[in-house]
């Protein structure tokens, strides 16, 4: 049983550190060139310490957007959107 609690420790972070890398991060930078005075571009490290947590905690719904392409194009848009309001 600790085995299977292991494994799925690691892969919850490592869904998680994709997830930063290829969706989290490039939307922060495209907020701070678009709106520099907007909340997240003066506290980016926050929205991704943020991020990064709730991607931890729902690491196998945030697992389709990181894999599929697809997916990881309408989810940066959406997630764009979000935090640009």
């Amino acid at each position: 049983m600790l085995v299977y609690l292991v494994l799925y420790i690691l892969f919850c972070t490592s869904i998680a550190a994709t997830s930063l890398i290829t969706i989290a991060n490039p939307v922060i930078k495209r907020i701070k060139k678009a709106r520099p005075l907007n909340d997240v571009s003066q506290h980016a490290n926050l929205a991704l310490f943020i991020f990064f947590i709730m991607a931890l905690l729902m690491a196998p719904l945030v697992v389709v957007p990181t894999i599929i392409p697809k997916y990881n194009l309408s989810f940066k848009d959406t997630f764009y959107e979000t935090l640009e309001a």
